[in-house]
Formats: structure tokens, C-alpha cells, sequence
């Protein structure tokens, strides 16, 4: 039996509406809101507009945080939603996302971190794929088989 200090989810999030992941305040309004939905406390916000392209930011979290990497010019956002200690709804977080930046399909990978067993010896991670809207085809192996997420 183990335990774990807290949950990863990675979002990779692909064919995005470029026009949400170009505008700083865009991106910032539906982190804040995906955080307030899972039910997370927001403590503060940070982000940055990069130029040519893409928007990086934080959302500071009293569980933990979410932060984006976007790339508009591709049409995809890397987003990182971490919680410590608490069972926070990352699934709704992670839709709402998606959605909110017009994502075709997009993929999620939990991983559990900080992993002890019951005598505080550290335990080995493993990404898993958690299921949060159907799934429509396989992809290579990140570093398991992964299901690409489509939206409806």
C-alpha cells in the first residue's frame, strides 16, 4: 500500500482555436475559471505574453497550482494541473479547458507524485491515462499507450 503527496495531470491539447491561445488575458480568465471549478482555492495569477507567439502563466492554487505553456501558431497548449493532499476534480478542470480553447481532441496523463509506501520508502510513478471524455484513437506511447480525448 502506498500514498502519494499529491496528482499531476498533463494535458497536451491539440487543434485549438488559435485566437484563444494568443491573448494573455484569454488564457489567464479560463485558467482562473478551470481552477475555481475543480474546486481549487486561488491564491494568485501570473502570466506572461510572449511575441511573436504564445502566452506561459501560472495560476497559484492553495493545493498547488495549474500553469499553460500556448503555441497559437500550432493551434496547441501544454497545460500542467498539480494538487497536494487533496482530490481536487482535475477531470472537470481539464474539459473545461479544452472546450474553452476549441480543442478537437487532446490527451491526459496522470501521474501520482511523491510516492511512499507505509514505511517512507519512496515508490516508482507511472504516468497513467485517465478517461474524462470518449476516446477516439490510439497514439504512440508517452511512455504508454496514450487515448486521444474528443470532443463533442
Amino acid at each position: 500500500m502506498s500514498t502519494s503527496l499529491g496528482n499531476q495531470w498533463m494535458m497536451e491539447i491539440y487543434d485549438c482555436d488559435p485566437h484563444q491561445l494568443e491573448r494573455t488575458n484569454t488564457v489567464e480568465d479560463v485558467l482562473v475559471e478551470a481552477a475555481r471549478l475543480c474546486k481549487a482555492t486561488v491564491i494568485s495569477s501570473e502570466f506572461h505574453q510572449f511575441q511573436p507567439h504564445g502566452v506561459s502563466g501560472v495560476v497559484i492554487i492553495s493545493e498547488s497550482h495549474l500553469a499553460i505553456h500556448t503555441w497559437p501558431e500550432r493551434g496547441y497548449a501544454a497545460v500542467d494541473v498539480f494538487t497536494c493532499g487533496v482530490h481536487l476534480r482535475a477531470d472537470v478542470a481539464a474539459d473545461y479547458i479544452a472546450r474553452q480553447f476549441g480543442a478537437k481532441h487532446y490527451q491526459v496523463f496522470e501521474l501520482e507524485r511523491g510516492r511512499f509506501d507505509e514505511n517512507n520508502q519512496p515508490q516508482m510513478s507511472r504516468p497513467v491515462i485517465t478517461e474524462s471524455v470518449r476516446p477516439v484513437r490510439m497514439v504512440s506511447p508517452f511512455p504508454g499507450p496514450a487515448a486521444v480525448k474528443a470532443l463533442s
